[in-house]
């Protein structure tokens, strides 16, 4: 075999600077090192992300082409149409974004390796964040990034727009009833929040208003509760708006007990006169017979020192028990006894 010292002396001279170079990295040569190896990944994710994006943008250039053709009758149709068109570019675009999460752990993890050379020697450490941090990208900023054409996503979002879904019938508004509250005007009663559809008997459309925007129903409705039946008058309105459909806004109005005169034989009254704190009393008592509770709603007038007052009184007297309406009653007109409670 032929000495190499003897015959090529050039070509043993750079192996040995090769080893050394490679022995005698240095903080900031490594630092740059992880800060190109960022570069390189970086660059080649964007490059994949955009070629995505311009695949999105032909989507939506299509749906733009053909959108009159399809004749949309609502706004969730056009936008369901619309998902078929975008379905292949978004999921391209979620698992792309999720790799990206995975280079980012490898950038760190190299970079990691990296530095670990000079955890020892903080002088050194900070050198090797200084050149990682400072090195200058140059492919990555000459690459672009692309985003979806919000041109293309304003023109179909008025195309959208201008569909006007049809009004809601008489189904949709019974169900979009439920769990709205209508305000009790019967005193000694709370509020009715309708929770089910077992719970209204009848529902009648007196009226409605189409405004363009809004949509307003005039209705009555008779609601069964465990105990009572109630007649409501209410107003109902819908907005349609940026919505994708008719959406119910608002519920106001009033209900008040339907009476059904089963339980007047249950009360009877008397009055009870005497003097209380040297003022005359005369109060009404009300006696129930029944095995179930009850309230008695009515006006009476009373009798004051120097005038008299009428007002509405609501009480409730138990089952089998006795309440009294306090004052000096001077007389009283029961409107309705019925079961207390909804």
């Amino acid at each position: 075999m032929k000495r190499l010292t003897q015959k090529n002396p050039t070509i043993l001279i750079g192996m040995v600077l090769c080893i050394i170079v490679s022995a005698c990295s240095s903080p900031e040569s490594d630092g740059i090192k992880a800060a190109k190896m960022a570069e390189k990944m970086a660059v080649d994710y964007q490059k994949k992300r955009n070629e995505i994006i311009r695949e999105q943008n032909k989507a939506y250039e299509s749906y733009l082409k053909k959108f009159d053709s399809y004749s949309f009758k609502t706004r969730v149709d056009a936008r369901e149409k619309l998902n078929e068109y975008l379905e292949k570019s978004r999921e391209s675009l979620q698992k792309h974004e999720a790799n990206g999460y995975e280079l980012g752990n490898i950038i760190n993890e190299y970079r990691d390796k990296l530095k670990s050379k000079y955890v020892t020697n903080r002088e050194k450490e900070e050198k090797f964040y200084y050149a990682f941090n400072n090195y200058q990208p140059t492919k990555l900023n000459s690459i672009a990034t692309e985003s979806v054409n919000n041109d293309y996503q304003s023109q179909i979002n008025a195309k959208i727009q201008a569909i006007i879904p049809p009004k809601p019938d008489l189904e949709r508004l019974k169900n979009d009833l439920i769990g709205r509250t209508i305000n009790n005007l019967t005193t000694g009663y709370t509020n009715w929040k309708l929770n089910s559809l077992d719970e209204l008997n009848e529902l009648e459309i007196r009226n409605s208003t189409d405004s363009g925007a809004e949509y307003l129903f005039d209705i009555n409705l008779i609601l069964q509760g465990a105990a009572n039946k109630w007649e409501a008058n209410v107003s109902a309105k819908y907005v349609l708006g940026n919505y994708d459909d008719w959406r119910i806004n608002t519920v106001e109005g009033n209900m008040n007990i339907v009476g059904t005169g089963k339980y007047n034989d249950c009360i009877s009254t008397q009055f009870i006169q005497y003097r209380g704190l040297g003022i005359p009393d005369r109060p009404v008592e009300f006696t129930n017979s029944c095995d179930v509770s009850l309230v008695v709603e009515g006006v009476a007038t009373f009798s004051g020192i120097t005038n008299r007052s009428t007002r509405e009184f609501n009480i409730q007297v138990p089952a089998n028990g006795k309440t009294r309406l306090p004052g000096y009653v001077v007389e009283f007109n029961i409107h309705f006894v019925e079961q207390a409670g909804l």
